[in-house]
Order: structure tokens, then C-alpha cells, then sequence
């Protein structure tokens, strides 16, 4: 599995994008609408240190195993609370990973980073599912 430190950084990275983009959405989006085609505040300083923070998280996820990436990913849902609520789950990692190992992997890397970095609450996820699976 994964190593709990990079689990930690992953965290800390996808914590820190987080809170670069909730500050841009205070200043500039307080009604928290957000018109994605309106790049108007996308030179904001704010907007920048969002920008900035993605990148760290982008680069640090490019930088792993396809297997890290796979734990990661399993974490995550695990975290996220993807399992059928009436079906016990004995170890959520392991029935999971044997979840996603059974319904393929994308064979592009890229792809697989992408089903996490897109998710702006990625740090609860993987939070949350530390806890889950005791670690």
C-alpha cells in the first residue's frame, strides 16, 4: 500500500488547493456562483495562488506509481463513503480495491490522477478514509 507520508502530502496539497480556491470564491464569487467560461478574475493574485497550488497537487500525483495512485484512488472512495450502505464491508480497503481492480483501470495513468485531483474536497476524502481503514 501507499505509504501513510505521501498519503499525508497528498492531503496537505489537495488541503492547501482547497483553501486557495475558497479564498478566490470569497473575494471574487462570494455568492459562490461560478461561471467557468468567465475568466475575468483568472489574473487575480488569488486566483494565481489557486493556479499555483493546483499545479503542486498535479505535479505530485504525476510523480507517483501507477500503483500509488491506484491506493489512493481506493482511499479516496473509501472515504468518500462509496459503499452500498446494506452490504457489510469487512475490510473497506481490500473491498474497494478488489471493486476497482474488477471494474478496470483506465490504462492512461493521467486518467486515473484526473478522478481525484478533479474532486475540490480530495483532502476529506483521503481524511476520511484514513480513519476508515484504521490508519
Amino acid at each position: 500500500m501507499v505509504s501513510i507520508t505521501t498519503i499525508d502530502k497528498v492531503i496537505q496539497l489537495a488541503n492547501q488547493r482547497q483553501e486557495a480556491y475558497q479564498n478566490y470564491l470569497k473575494k471574487y464569487r462570494p455568492s459562490g456562483v461560478v461561471d467557468i467560461m468567465s475568466d475575468q478574475f483568472h489574473n487575480t493574485p488569488e486566483y494565481q495562488v489557486y493556479e499555483a497550488a493546483d499545479r503542486k497537487l498535479d505535479a505530485f500525483l504525476n510523480d507517483l506509481s501507477y500503483e500509488a495512485i491506484k491506493d489512493l484512488q481506493t482511499i479516496m472512495y473509501v472515504g468518500r463513503g462509496d459503499f452500498e450502505e446494506d452490504i457489510p464491508v469487512k475490510d473497506p480497503f481490500s473491498d474497494m480495491r478488489d471493486y476497482l481492480d474488477s471494474n478496470g483501470w483506465n490504462e492512461n495513468k493521467r486518467v486515473e490522477e484526473n478522478q481525484m485531483s478533479e474532486k475540490m474536497p480530495l483532502g476529506d476524502y483521503l481524511t476520511e478514509g484514513k480513519k476508515a481503514i484504521g490508519i
